[in-house]
């Protein structure tokens, strides 16, 4: 889970003062060391570590840009011990490296997240974080499917332009357009049906799992040769 190892040296360009305090942060939980700031400002950043008697030192200033900065100073020796419990390891920084892992599987129980950070990153973290990591990876998950609705009313209307015959309906709910249920049959399915099938319809449903939940309904016949013969699709609330 760990991204690559971080290395400093005089000279480095870091793309804004944004990307450097990135960077340091995942250079100080690799390192499991305690950074501090002591100079922070538009054109200057100074870190040193917090550890007593250690003499890591970084200094680095804005270049003529006014937007990237180099580093321009480094003592790059620590002499301090490793810190397990790291500040800079916050419910953000956790939830941004699990996130397409939550994603992947959102019913993922927090100790395996715990058990991977521990093996990649060797830090001791509450079990209350993990859980609040985990619930903001959701949430990011839960605004990656609202974005896709937005796709919805496009996907129809490319639909009803590119291929003859098609059925499409999405209903939503007002004053606010929310997405409520959609109904996609294609002419092949339905001529289909009405040649080579028996006269039966049956319907088969399955329960979405995502953020938003819902129903999916599959309309089948059965063909000349009992298979299943697919005649439309919808998504919707509820079954009822």
């Amino acid at each position: 889970m760990a991204d690559g190892v971080i290395e400093f040296h005089i000279g480095q360009i870091f793309n804004s003062k944004e990307h450097m305090r990135e960077i340091f942060r995942e250079y100080a939980i690799q390192k499991g060391v305690e950074l501090k700031r002591v100079k922070n400002d538009k054109g200057r950043k100074t870190y040193m570590c917090g550890a007593d008697g250690c003499g890591w030192r970084a200094h680095g200033s804005c270049m003529i840009d006014v937007v990237t900065f180099m580093l321009k100073t480094l003592s790059d020796q620590h002499d301090c011990h490793r810190v397990y419990n790291n500040k800079k390891a916050k419910v953000k920084w956790i939830a941004s490296k699990f996130e397409k892992l939550v994603k992947s599987n959102p019913s993922i129980d927090v100790k395996v997240i715990g058990d991977l950070l521990r093996e990649s990153y060797k830090l001791s973290v509450d079990i209350r974080t993990f859980y609040r990591a985990k619930h903001r990876a959701l949430k990011e998950l839960a605004k990656d499917h609202a974005k896709c609705f937005g796709y919805l009313m496009r996907y129809a209307y490319m639909l009803n332009q590119s291929i003859p015959g098609v059925v499409v309906h999405i209903y939503t709910q007002h004053p606010h357009p929310t997405f409520q249920k959609m109904f996609l049959s294609f002419e092949p399915q339905r001529v289909g049906f009405l040649e080579d099938c028996r006269p039966f319809i049956g319907v088969d449903k399955c329960h979405l799992k995502r953020p938003f939940g819902g129903v999916l309904l599959s309309a089948v016949s059965l063909d000349a040769n009992s298979g299943l013969f697919p005649l439309a699709v919808c998504i919707c609330e509820k079954e009822t």
